[in-house]
Formats: structure tokens, sequence, C-alpha cells
């Protein structure tokens, strides 16, 4: 349980400094990127934690 909180402490962090770079930065190409890493990587994040959810549960029905 420890982990999952340091992770999501670690993943808001990603956010902030995301959203601040995004406010200095006005420059057309250079912001869409940022958007597209940070887009990509709030997916990854939600795609595993939700494998880690699904998997968890099929383990504990296939044990039985």
């Amino acid at each position: 349980m420890r982990k999952i909180i340091l992770f999501f402490k670690e993943f808001a962090l990603f956010l902030k400094e995301f959203v601040e770079d995004v406010k200095e930065d006005r420059d057309g190409i250079r912001l869409q990127i940022k958007i597209a890493v940070a887009a990509g990587a709030i997916a990854g994040t939600l795609m595993g934690f939700l494998g880690a959810i699904v998997g968890t549960i099929l383990r504990h029905y296939s044990a039985n």
C-alpha cells in the first residue's frame, strides 16, 4: 500500500512540474509535445494501475 501512495505522490509531483512548465512555455510545437508526453504518461499510469487490479482479481479467483 505504501508503494501505491508513494507512486501517486511522485505522479502528482510530475503533474505539478508539467503544469509549471506549460505556464512558462507558450511556444506552440513545444507545448504540444509536452502535452503529448504528459498524456502518454497519464494513460500508461492508468493502464498499469488497471492491469494490477485486474491481475489481482484474476489471481484471487484462479486460486479457488
